[in-house]
């Protein structure tokens, strides 16, 4: 006799409700503005960003070596940076991949870790490091980030390719006044001089070659200029 009496003591409950906003119609409508109010308040609460930052708690560490085998690169690159960044503070995991020509390891920092701190004693560590190949390039060392593309734009036109890297370079930079984070050029070829050398000029100097090569590599330096200090180095 219960369970025959629940179904029915149901249904009236919701016909009660149908039959009140039946008979007061203006319930319905203040119903329907308070939801509206409620939503309306929540929305104005409610944090929302079209590009949230994403931080990584993640290092790059890469080294370039010219010319080096990944045997070769594991064993006088890796074998020599691993043991001194893995115990660094907030280290979580250490991942290093050799290839031929380059090594990258990728360092996990636990959450909460103070990133700028932690990018300052990995360069620390690596500075350390006296054994690595005299012929590799200086290390270099990012926070990992996490971008979003935006746009893509391509520049074309009447003019020389020196002309649209120059302006395409002017553009990133008004882009990056504006509060962009980020921009990539691609396409553009890497710039280079090209020295002739006539024959007759060799033999009256008494040169070679190789001799005129080692000469200009030995112009074409990067040297420190010294630190400008500020809020950062």
């Amino acid at each position: 006799m219960s369970r025959a009496a629940a179904p029915a003591e149901k249904s009236a409950t919701a016909s009660d409700v149908f039959a009140l906003f039946v008979r007061h119609r203006t319930a319905a409508y203040i119903l329907m503005a308070l939801m509206i109010g409620l939503g309306l308040a929540g929305f104005q609460q409610l944090n929302v960003t079209f590009f949230p930052t994403v931080e990584l708690n993640a290092v790059n560490i890469r080294i370039i070596w010219p010319g080096a085998s990944a045997e070769n690169v594991d064993e006088a690159i890796v074998a020599a940076v691993e043991p001194e960044v893995r115990f660094l503070d907030g280290v979580r995991e250490v991942t290093s991949r050799a290839r031929r020509g380059f090594a990258q390891i990728d360092m996990e920092f636990a959450r909460g870790t103070d990133m700028q701190k932690a990018v300052a004693d990995v360069e620390t560590a690596l500075e350390q490091i006296a054994t690595l190949p005299q012929d590799s390039e200086r290390p270099r060392v990012t926070q990992a980030a996490l971008f979003e593309r935006v746009a893509s734009l391509v520049l074309y036109g009447p003019f020389s390719e020196a002309q649209i890297k120059r302006y395409a370079k002017q553009m990133r930079d008004e882009l990056l006044a504006m509060g962009v984070d980020k921009i990539t050029l691609l396409g553009a070829r890497d710039e280079e001089i090209l020295v002739e050398i006539r024959p007759d000029q060799l033999r009256r100097y008494g040169l070679t070659h190789a001799e005129v090569a080692n000469r200009i590599a030995q112009s074409s330096l990067d040297m420190p200029g010294g630190v400008l200090r500020g809020a950062r180095e």
